[in-house]
């Protein structure tokens, strides 16, 4: 163990200590193995029968490539990338490995694939806005 992570270890200890027990429940989050892991549900969509997660939000870059895509032909290598930058954007980091071997392993084609960005969009467009 590193001195680094040994005093993180301890600061975290000292830290769990001070913390009100109401506030770590199933909801928020738990300590375990002294890592503070959250309990965060996510939206899911379907690609040939396994589910993936989807992100909370998208980002822009992948919305602007996304919308200068929109006009353009199904087989333009340029609406090919902005589907993949779409489909890298929504499917949450973790899962996006898994998300891509199986699209390959399973022959996914391009009307799939965009089924699984619009079901993504809509589901993120749904959700309720943050107030600022």
């Amino acid at each position: 163990m590193t001195t680094a992570s040994k005093a993180d270890r301890e600061l975290a200890a000292v830290q769990l200590a001070k913390t009100d027990k109401d506030v770590l429940n199933e909801d928020t989050a738990e300590a375990v193995q002294g890592r503070v892991v959250g309990k965060k549900e996510y939206d899911e969509v379907e690609l040939k029968g396994r589910k993936f997660r989807i992100r909370e939000k998208v980002g822009a870059i992948a919305m602007f490539k996304w919308s200068a895509a929109a006009d353009l032909n199904s087989d333009d290598p340029r609406a090919l990338g902005a589907i993949y930058a779409m489909l890298k954007s929504v499917i949450v980091k973790e899962d996006w490995t898994s998300f891509e071997d199986h699209a390959l392993d399973s022959d996914a084609d391009a009307e799939e694939l965009l089924d699984v960005v619009t079901k993504a969009l809509e589901i993120v467009s749904g959700r309720p806005t943050p107030q600022s």
